[in-house]
């Protein structure tokens, strides 16, 4: 009995120490993506995969696709960048430089556009992030600004730094948040 007890668990464990292969899958639009064009893959704290494309955001369940358009709320189809944050919103920057945020299944814009479209028409190197005290902060072509919960706009400044022999700007770490 001890030698059949010590041969399952031996066996059990070679079997639990194999790792898993990933799989991968081609989708194009005959599989329910609208474009091919696809700006950032994102998977969500849920597992979806969201995809910024030049037809809208996509988010893909693991069987279906579901595209958010200009139908849905989205001023601009074109959408480069999407960031999800500590409360599992899904914000997305578009051409146009508007933010939208994808919450309890809807697609809202985001309270300030008016106040930063200027700022970001026209620049299409964008990255957002989200602190904790739900300060909105936006790194483009131009620098760096955040917007605080209240509204008010704070161009903030970057920092020089060199990495590997390649200049590179380090944006500084701004509320527990490090946008690099």
């Amino acid at each position: 009995v001890l030698a059949t007890i010590s041969i399952l668990l031996f066996l059990s464990t070679i079997v639990l120490a194999q790792t898993a292969t990933p799989t991968f899958k081609h989708f194009g639009s005959d599989d329910g993506l609208p474009s091919s064009q696809i700006y950032q893959a994102l998977q969500d704290s849920k597992g979806y995969m969201w995809f910024a494309t030049d037809r809208g955001v996509v988010k893909y369940n693991g069987y279906e696709f579901r595209t958010y358009s200009t139908d849905d709320g989205i001023t601009d189809n074109v959408v480069f960048r999407m960031y999800e944050d500590y409360k599992e919103r899904i914000w997305m920057i578009s051409r146009s430089g508007n933010i939208f945020i994808y919450e309890n299944n809807k697609i809202s814009s985001f309270k300030y556009n008016s106040s930063i479209s200027n700022l970001l028409k026209k620049s299409y190197q964008l990255e957002i992030a989200v602190d904790k005290s739900d300060n909105v902060h936006i790194g483009y072509a131009g620098g760096l600004f955040s917007i605080s919960s209240q509204g008010a706009i704070k161009k903030n400044s970057l920092v020089e730094a060199s990495t590997d022999d390649r200049l590179r700007y380090t944006i500084c770490e701004l509320n527990d948040i490090n946008i690099t």
